[in-house]
């Protein structure tokens, strides 16, 4: 007993570090690991020309806007050039308010 218990922590733990994270609806986009390769899956809506823009994945499952079910994906573009467009301007000016 005394050495199943320690096995048994370890592999619940493993268990908890490498299990997906729940989501309603998820993000659309996501990085997986597969047979030693990093592969990354898209929601079949996003569109192909968001595939590999990283910073703007990156502000997109950070954001509220991954909660919508089915975005307008042109839209949310624009929202998030027009919101890196601000923190460009206000890095730049030495302005450090964090939005």
């Amino acid at each position: 007993m005394k050495q199943l218990f320690p096995a048994l922590l370890l592999g619940l733990g493993l268990l908890a570090f490498y299990a997906p994270r729940a989501e309603a609806h998820g993000p659309g986009f996501a990085v997986v690991v597969y047979e030693g390769k990093v592969v990354r899956k898209f929601r079949p809506d996003v569109p192909r020309w968001l595939h590999h823009h990283d910073d703007f994945r990156r502000w997109y499952t950070r954001g509220p806007y991954h909660r919508v079910r089915h975005p307008d994906w042109h839209h949310l573009y624009r929202l998030y050039q027009r919101d890196a467009a601000w923190h460009r301007h206000h890095r730049r000016h030495g302005h450090h308010c964090h939005h």
